[in-house]
């Protein structure tokens, strides 16, 4: 997201000077590969936040049912 910035800040800053083609081509590259880096690292943000979900939604189903056993097809209370 930085690089991001950073790029369109010196597209910004070097828009009143004059720009060979080499220098737009870089600085167009440059954004090209940061905004790929911003996608790839919100998707795995959102896939990690999904598992981070189903696995406490698993744990506290465990936690919930820990005292308790099958029996006739009812939940009934584990007696220790």
């Amino acid at each position: 997201m930085t690089q991001l910035r950073n790029t369109r800040e010196r597209l910004l800053a070097i828009g009143t000077e004059h720009l060979n083609a080499k220098q737009v081509k870089a600085l167009a590259i440059q954004k090209q590969a940061a905004g790929k880096a911003d996608r790839r690292e919100r998707r795995m943000q959102s896939r990690f936040s999904t598992f981070s979900a189903r696995t406490a939604k698993e744990a506290q189903r465990i936690s919930t049912n820990a005292g308790r056993t099958h029996m006739g097809g009812k939940m009934k209370e584990r007696l220790l």
